[in-house]
């Protein structure tokens, strides 16, 4: 398959590079072990056996063969993201402040963000409000920023359509909070408890696919921001996430 060389040489080097930052540490312990070998087995192994239909199929009909491959390279794509997140959320965990830091005008960068998945909002036709309060802080930007898409994405993912996102924000007790609260399929208290564990992906009867790394590391990142974060959920009514910066007096 010529055409996905490209992609296929992309992953071959994120995973040796993920490997590698592995091995210098212990991250790969207790339950994140099994869960890890879980993840990555699930599309090599998909991979596996869509490219031996392929090769030992001499009378595929073009849709077939057509089907196989999409497979392939969604497998393929699935792999690379997942080598990629786990590379970053172990490099997270190994340090303890983040680099090139500058004033960010929290506010500001939400809007940004809402405004560039504006495109997903109105596929589910879901309204967004915003009541967002000014605020500085000083971190990353574009570490940052990927708090806010992975907050809006899954708002997105697991919302019903006609559905809505209240983003707000409020300054009290020396802290300033922010809250994302959707519409959407909501969470059991089981579920609630685990998703800031890595691989973790709930219900596969509720949950869409994905790589299960999204919330731990936009959970890391806000505490390397200076803050944290926590959820709160009820079934088919929907979820609020929470995260709170503390203002220095």
């Amino acid at each position: 398959l010529p055409k996905n060389e490209g992609l296929l040489y992309d992953i071959t080097v994120d995973f040796n590079k993920m490997v590698d930052e592995l091995n210098s540490t212990v991250i790969l312990q207790n339950n994140f072990a099994s869960n890890f070998s879980h993840e990555f087995k699930t599309p090599i192994v998909s991979i596996k056996g869509y490219a031996e239909l392929l090769k030992n199929s001499e009378n595929l009909s073009k849709e077939e063969y057509d089907k196989y491959v999409n497979i392939i390279v969604e497998e393929t794509r699935r792999l690379s993201n997942l080598t990629k997140s786990t590379l970053l959320i172990s490099k997270l965990d190994a340090i303890t402040k983040l680099d090139e830091t500058a004033p960010v005008k929290i506010n500001e960068q939400i809007e940004e963000c809402v405004l560039l998945l504006d495109g997903s909002f109105q596929e589910k036709n879901i309204d967004v409000e915003l009541s967002l309060m000014p605020h500085v802080i000083e971190t990353n930007a574009d570490t940052l920023k990927d708090v806010w898409i992975n907050l809006l994405t899954n708002a997105i993912k697991y919302n019903k359509d006609n559905g809505k996102i209240i983003i707000k924000s409020v300054i009290e007790n020396n802290q300033y909070v922010i809250t994302f609260e959707d519409t959407g399929i909501g969470m059991d208290k089981k579920t609630l408890s685990h998703i800031f564990d890595k691989y973790y992906q709930g219900d596969s009867s509720h949950f869409k696919k994905g790589n299960g790394l999204g919330l731990p590391i936009a959970k890391r990142i806000v505490e390397l921001a200076g803050g944290y974060m926590y959820a709160s959920s009820e079934v088919d009514v929907g979820t609020v996430f929470t995260i709170v910066f503390p203002i220095a007096k």
